[in-house]
């Protein structure tokens, strides 16, 4: 019997490349107390005079976000205006975004993409535009238990830092 013809073409399933696992912002202690305050993640307009340098003043309107991991020199920027600041990074869940963002792959040009459509493994940093709900950070990484004693001791001092509400 002869196969009869169809209106559509079946195509293999297409295997979409694994996107990064986990997304990463890296600020400092007192930015972060600052941004758990205002229950935003923002760019430093947002803080006026109590905002310490890091990426965010690079890429202003934006939050830059590494996959999976996060270069030595970018941590060092969050520690530039004192030793007195203690490094740490934000595990953010973006299921609830998609749209326009940007993002760099191997060859660091920054370029337009739609997420999480146009984001696979190749892609390395993204900007979203800022500002960003805190309730979107996953996990708040710090660089050794005594620093998050340390600032969680000084979170305590504060009643509107929910910093006790989130996983570290």
């Amino acid at each position: 019997m002869k196969a009869q013809p169809t209106l559509f073409t079946i195509k293999a399933p297409v295997s979409k490349v694994e996107m990064p696992k986990r997304w990463l912002l890296a600020t400092n202690h007192l930015n972060l107390l600052y941004m758990l305050a205002a229950g935003l993640i923002m760019s430093p307009r947002g803080f006026g005079a109590k905002y310490y340098q890091d990426l965010l003043s690079i890429y202003p309107g934006w939050i830059p976000l590494f996959a999976n991991n996060i270069p030595a020199a970018v941590i060092k920027q969050t520690l530039k205006e004192g030793k007195h600041l203690k490094p740490c990074l934000l595990s953010l869940n973006l299921s609830s975004l998609s749209g326009n963002i940007k993002g760099t792959g191997a060859d660091n040009k920054v370029r337009d993409l739609i997420f999480p459509d146009e984001i696979d493994a190749n892609t390395h940093t993204i900007l979203i535009p800022a500002p960003l709900p805190v309730i979107w950070i996953d996990a708040i990484i710090f660089r050794s238990r005594d620093e998050k004693t340390a600032v969680l001791n000084d979170a305590g001092d504060f009643q509107n830092v929910p910093l006790t509400k989130f996983k570290t």
